[in-house]
């Protein structure tokens, strides 16, 4: 089954740079395949955990604006839907897989470490275009195979924790060092703020928990080092340039304030989902130029679309995400994407909605089948 999930996400960044509903496509297609896989080895116990459950409300709230007609637009609708029920699919096979979940957190890090040396590789060499040859986006600067440098930064957001929870088990120290290591570097390159703090962030806590098991060892002085190099070779200049900048919301402020706008006219209706972007062309700001595609909050965004039941749905998830990363540290990147979604738009874009949905699933598992030995240990002791 591991391999499976591994060539799946392969899939997902082989069509990152497309349009939405091809995105969205794969990722259906992908889902289904797992999930035929998934039927040929079925669990005796089926799990449903609660982001599953969020995910199957957010794609039910969509198909009722599709019944009643409630959406600006049909289309956007069917296509959130349809990833919406596919991140849900997604996490149910994640929760009731039978693969090795070790193995398949270090399949991940190590497709982490090599997205992050062809990404860093890839600006320094291609010129600005995409896989050295297609155009890019206006002002944009490619980070293979990602388009937008923030979406880079996110995928290794999510990876990032699955390095640093290694080294706080002692589990494959050297391994794990040189990918959070490489990850620090290729974050702080791409110039994204938020991508460059929450890796960053992860490093400073991984050193503090190291030091409070007083294991001050070679691995912590040899990860600072390599962190710090690779920043160096990678570069640094970007986000530091970025964080000169005097006002740092400029723009994202104004897109908050017409949401919440959107936000209090709609209220628990919403204008359905996918349709943020047409909600926001009637009342666009002025001083924010382009056509602007997504909220750059995918919160506040999901209130828009959804109502507000959309986002207590949302805000369901990510407590749920919380409560279990405090005892599996390793899926703490699914807490800080979402909180990177604040004044950003991952779960807009279908490979990280994947790969956020996978990790997301795999803590409903882990947490399953602790609690299950648990219970039998308890048993076992009266």
């Amino acid at each position: 089954m591991n391999w499976a999930w591994i060539a799946g996400i392969i899939a997902m960044l082989a069509v990152v740079w497309t349009p939405w509903p091809a995105g969205v496509a794969v990722m259906g297609l992908v889902a289904s395949m797992l999930g035929l896989i998934w039927s040929m080895h079925r669990p005796e116990r089926v799990r449903l955990p609660v982001v599953t459950a969020g995910a199957m409300a957010l794609a039910g709230i969509g198909m009722w604006q599709l019944v009643t007609g409630s959406t600006l637009y049909g289309f956007g609708t069917e296509v959130r839907v349809a990833a919406w029920g596919a991140a849900a699919w997604t996490m149910f096979l994640a929760a009731n897989g039978r693969g090795n979940a070790e193995e398949l957190r270090d399949g991940l890090l190590w497709l982490g470490v090599c997205v992050a040396v062809l990404g860093v590789f890839h600006s320094l060499t291609a010129e600005g275009q995409l896989w050295w040859s297609l155009p890019a986006p206006a002002g944009m600067r490619p980070f293979a195979p990602f388009v937008n440098v923030d979406h880079f930064a996110m995928f290794l957001e999510l990876v990032a924790p699955m390095a640093a929870a290694n080294l706080v088990a002692g589990r494959r120290e050297v391994f794990s060092t040189c990918s959070l290591g490489v990850m620090t570097g290729a974050a702080v390159a791409t110039g994204s703020r938020a991508g460059a703090a929450a890796v960053v962030l992860t490093l400073v806590v991984l050193l503090v928990v190291r030091v409070a098991q007083r294991r001050n060892d070679w691995t912590a002085a040899g990860l600072v080092v390599l962190a710090t190099a690779m920043v160096l070779a990678a570069g640094w200049e970007r986000v530091w340039m970025k964080l000169q900048v005097e006002d740092q919301m400029a723009t994202r402020r104004e897109l908050n304030v017409v949401s919440k706008g959107l936000l209090d006219e709609n209220g628990w209706k919403g204008t359905g989902l996918g349709t943020w972007r047409y909600a926001y062309a009637a009342k666009a700001d002025p001083k924010v130029p382009g056509d602007v595609e997504a909220a750059h909050n995918d919160w506040l965004q999901t209130g828009v679309e959804a109502g507000w039941g959309g986002l207590m749905v949302l805000g369901m998830m990510g407590a749920w995400c919380v409560y279990r990363c405090w005892r599996r540290p390793w899926g703490w990147g699914t807490v800080l994407l979402l909180g990177h979604a604040t004044v950003d738009f991952p779960l807009q874009t279908p490979t990280l909605l994947f790969m956020w949905a996978l990790v997301a699933g795999l803590l409903g598992a882990e947490a399953e089948k602790k609690e299950r030995r648990e219970r039998v240990s308890a048993l076992a002791r009266r």
